[in-house]
């Protein structure tokens, strides 16, 4: 039976750090799209260039920040169930 659960929790344990590393992922893959598409375009000057590029390497940090705590929650979380 104890193993049984540790199995399944292992399981869920793994989905939700997948489904953790599949949103940032996917925010990554938009937000160097949009770069892509906004610095691409001839009618922005370099200053508004610098400054999007300024805004959006802030963004990138920002998420990172929140996903590293994502990450932390769930080990955090895993730690304290495997320690009962």
């Amino acid at each position: 039976m104890e193993n049984h659960f540790l199995s399944e929790y292992e399981e869920e344990k793994n989905k939700e750090k997948e489904l953790v590393r599949s949103l940032e992922s996917s925010f990554k893959q938009l937000n160097d799209r949009f770069i892509e598409t906004v610095l691409a375009q001839d009618s922005y000057s370099n200053d508004e260039r610098t400054n999007a590029m300024a805004y959006f390497d802030k963004m990138n940090n920002q998420v990172s920040n929140i996903y590293n705590a994502l990450n932390e929650k769930i080990n955090n979380a895993s730690t304290e169930i495997e320690h009962k």
